[in-house]
């Protein structure tokens, strides 16, 4: 279980397995080294689980009998002698394509003694049961009863110089290379803190004049990029001899989130600044010292991938250190959350903020045009729906969101148990829903000016919010889209929406008697208000699904309509102070 692992042939987890792939990838080449080292492997880890009763809580827990660490301790004397030594995680879920786990496990720099290394060993086993794994875990659909850890031991590198080479633009994904670096280890670069160097070199033809050993390590960085197979994330130092040591190699993880947000008014004199994650999002901002969900977090000190669920919560993020490869951006890229770099920003906590992470930009949403609130508004829910990560939002309080887009005919003066009769006859199915509805506008009303509805809907069990958007120019029949995320309950919904800047404007209930047939494609719904007539509105994917339905009731199509909400109430004379059942 304890084995040189560039020739081990047991599971040695992911970190390990790629390093040993690279390390016979580039066996022979001058003045380019994988540094040698040793690996407890899975092995091991599963042996010491079987002895363990109960969980490991924290690395007390990880006991290693006297057996097992001479054994370990023999191999490292043997291996490395007195030199200091990095101890790092390999775990069988971390540097995959699917997900990076970017310093989500413990690793241990410049440790030598017994003590040293054997804390180190079992702070590494009980990483994988963290609360920054459990939270990890939950988001990627990992099973951790299924997973395990290695250990990778090797000699600590005499670099001058370190840092962290992506074989392509990591926000944009253009073909270029880009490399931070830093003087000594590379701690700097992978914490994005620190006097940290970038380059920016054109993958075919780069003009810059590069160094000898920074020459070495694109190319061997475009090598290895094809030896894999994807676009790498590569670790590497150089010595005062100018040999380049390459210490890890994983995927890159992209933040594939697409969006073409075209703002009705011109944005005028607004900054733009450096982009770290792409994504757009609205709310108030805190410090992330002190942030709860559903927050902006603002960096105010040290900020890192530790506490991974303030991350998680976060709606995005404002940074004041630009490491764009460093381990909290690829963790904000893994996670689609917007990130940009401000370097002196003073939030204001009362302030609602548009977060744009396409163009680059943070702005009061008061500051911004009525068009442009409502189209940042539509574009956040759009994309939190297109984009819904349940993984993610579970600690946020949704549950799954969707999008519909359908037609809809109304018709009044109908008779309600005739139309009863009449489907239940041909099979549509029944259900009785009780309706409480709050909605919401910003203080000016204009969204329910340009036609755009937003409100809560609590239908028998479920909680959603809704958007929706109303066409009528279609005759007696009316356009609807609609974004619906659904919400634990009605707290949840209304904190998530006064954190966008809304306000209540009503609440409303009403009866449904909703009939649906997946014969006729259609969905029937008897709707009643408080103390009026009923009507129905046929619901359905195409015109013509509405027509069928519609003649199958003995109606004629060409005398439905199309009302928007406003319309319904006149029509019905009633108004939202009528709207309760008082239930």
């Amino acid at each position: 279980m304890i084995e040189d692992f560039k020739t081990t042939v047991l599971n040695i987890g992911k970190k390990a397995e790629n390093l040993k792939r690279v390390a016979a990838f580039l066996q022979g080449r001058e003045k380019i080294i994988v540094p040698d080292g040793i690996s407890l492997s899975t092995g091991c880890f599963e042996t010491l689980r079987r002895q363990t009763t109960g969980p490991w809580v924290s690395y007390r827990d990880v006991d290693i009998p006297k057996d097992l660490w001479e054994n370990i301790w023999t191999s490292i004397k043997q291996t490395f002698g007195d030199d200091k030594l990095v101890v790092r995680s390999s775990a069988t879920c971390e540097d995959s394509i699917f997900f990076s786990g970017a310093g989500q496990y413990e690793s241990f720099l410049n440790i030598s003694t017994p003590e040293e290394v054997k804390i180190a060993i079992q702070k590494i086993y009980a990483s994988l049961f963290s609360i920054n794994s459990y939270f990890y875990s939950k988001i990627h659909t990992i099973d951790l009863g299924k997973e395990s850890m290695a250990v990778l031991i090797q000699r600590v590198a005499p670099v001058k110089m370190s840092g962290v080479l992506f074989s392509c633009d990591p926000i944009t994904s253009e073909n270029k290379i880009i490399i931070e670096s830093t003087k000594g280890l590379g701690t700097n670069v992978v914490s994005g803190l620190g006097n940290i160097k970038r380059l920016e070199i054109d993958y075919e033809n780069s003009s810059l004049s590069l160094s000898p050993v920074l020459e070495r390590l694109v190319d061997v960085a475009k090598d290895i990029k094809q030896f894999f197979g994807y676009d790498v994330d590569i670790e590497w130092g150089t010595d005062a001899d100018d040999n380049l040591y390459i210490f890890q190699v994983r995927p890159i993880i992209f933040n594939d989130t697409q969006a073409e947000i075209k703002y009705p008014d011109p944005l005028s004199d607004l900054q733009t600044y450096s982009v770290l994650s792409k994504g757009l999002t609205i709310g108030r901002i805190a410090p992330f010292s002190g942030a709860d969900s559903n927050k902006i977090v603002c960096q105010d000190g040290h900020i890192d991938v530790n506490d991974l669920k303030k991350i998680i919560q976060s709606k995005g993020m404002v940074l004041h250190t630009d490491g764009r490869l460093s381990h909290f951006a690829n963790i904000a890229r893994e996670l689609k959350k917007p990130c940009i770099v401000m370097k002196d920003f003073s939030p204001d906590p009362d302030k609602v903020y548009l977060l744009d992470g396409f163009n680059g930009f943070l702005v009061e949403m008061d500051k911004l045009t009525s068009n442009n609130k409502a189209c940042a508004l539509w574009s956040f829910i759009e994309q939190k729906v297109n984009n819904f990560n349940a993984g993610i939002e579970q600690f946020n309080g949704m549950i799954t969101a969707f999008c519909e887009d359908k037609y809809e005919q109304v018709h009044f003066d109908v008779d309600g148990a005739e139309i009863e009769r009449i489907l239940l006859e041909n099979n549509f199915v029944k259900n009785s829903i009780l309706q409480k509805i709050i909605t919401f506008d910003f203080p000016d009303r204009k969204l329910i000016e340009q036609g755009r509805i937003i409100r809560i809907q609590h239908t028998n069990c479920t909680t959603r919010i809704q958007t929706k958007e109303l066409e009528s120019s279609l005759g007696n029949y009316r356009h609807e889209k609609n974004n619906l995320i659904e919400v634990e309950n009605q707290t949840v919904g209304i904190k998530m929406m006064l954190e966008l800047g809304l306000e209540e404007t009503g609440r409303q209930e009403r009866h449904i008697v909703q009939y649906s047939s997946e014969q006729y494609n259609t969905s029937v719904n008897i709707i009643q208000w408080p103390n009026s007539p009923c009507y129905i509105g046929v619901e359905g994917n195409t015109t013509e699904d509405i027509d069928k339905t519609v003649r199958l009731l003995g109606l004629d199509p060409k005398d439905g309509s199309a009302p928007n909400g406003k319309q319904i109430f006149e029509k019905l004379n009633l108004k939202l102070t009528d709207c309760s059942f008082g239930g």
